[in-house]
């Protein structure tokens, strides 16, 4: 009696096989070829490795791991922990020794708390100081290596007490109550303050401006190479949303701010908090 062998899928079926079969991650693969093994039957394991081009084993791994659906130990994973390349600083365990001796000289800390320390040094001043002594460490790497330091760029928190009175809550409720109760009989309501003072000449500034060529500064911020300082004072009127602001050079007396109120003759329009347009008497 003769037999003939009947190809299981036609060849347009296998194609679109195939083609699913690649738009599926590592552990998808795995599991929909033994999920069609299974449907197949016996020798559905062979069947469908030459179909799908896969190795036998593969198929047989997808069927383990059906077996322990729904406890799916790699979860949402696609390989299982511990896969991969290892990362530098565990096949090079001196590395991080290296960065540790790179920053001594240049940390600073709380002497009360040995697990606080700082740097000013930068992952990329970092890396090129080990490539100088011939060891290869990207920024990255470093950067990574000071995390798990405990040592990141950080910001300073304004956490800490300062002596804040008990009442001062209660004191500034009633402030807002005498400025709702001026405003709604229609009395004047000034706010006069003093703003952060500022070192006049080629001196270095925050932010960033568009221009065809780097600005030049002094490389240090002494007040002996300012030309002065200018002490900006403003005057804000609530009730008109009008304010004024004056920058002088003199002293930040008294004197100088009854003078900045009786020369305030041009109003600014403010939006929110910020002027747009200000007088500045020099």
């Amino acid at each position: 009696m003769a037999f003939s062998f009947q190809k299981t899928y036609s060849p347009d079926i296998e194609q679109l096989l195939r083609q699913y079969y690649q738009s599926l991650s590592e552990k998808d693969r795995r599991r929909f070829a033994a999920l069609e093994a299974i449907k197949l039957g016996h020798g559905g394991i062979r069947d469908i490795a030459q179909v799908l081009a896969c190795d036998p084993h593969t198929v047989k791994d997808g069927m383990r791991e059906l077996k322990q659906l729904p406890d799916d130990p790699v979860g949402s994973r696609v390989r299982k922990p511990g896969g991969g390349r290892k990362k530098t600083e565990v096949k090079h365990t001196d590395l991080i020794q290296q960065v540790q001796d790179t920053i001594k000289d240049r940390i600073a800390g709380d002497p009360m708390r040995q697990d606080v320390v700082w740097t000013d040094l930068t992952p990329q001043e970092i890396s090129t100081s080990l490539r100088e002594r011939a060891v290869c460490a990207g920024p990255r790497i470093v950067r990574r290596m000071l995390d798990g330091l405990g040592v990141a760029r950080r910001h300073m928190l304004k956490v800490l007490p300062g002596g804040d009175s008990p009442h001062r809550d209660a004191q500034l409720r009633h402030l807002a109550h005498l400025i709702q109760e001026c405003l709604e009989v229609g009395n004047p309501v000034l706010r006069i303050d003093t703003k952060k003072k500022e070192c006049l000449g080629t001196l270095s500034r925050d932010g960033k401006v568009s221009c065809q060529q780097a600005l030049k500064a002094f490389d240090h911020d002494f007040p002996r190479l300012a030309r002065g300082v200018i002490i900006p004072h403003g005057l804000d009127d609530l009730a008109r949303n009008q304010g004024w602001i004056h920058g002088g050079l003199s002293r930040d007396t008294p004197a100088f701010a009854c003078e900045s109120e009786t020369h305030s003759s041009a109003p600014v329009t403010w939006r929110g908090s910020i002027p747009v347009a200000s007088t500045v008497r020099l």
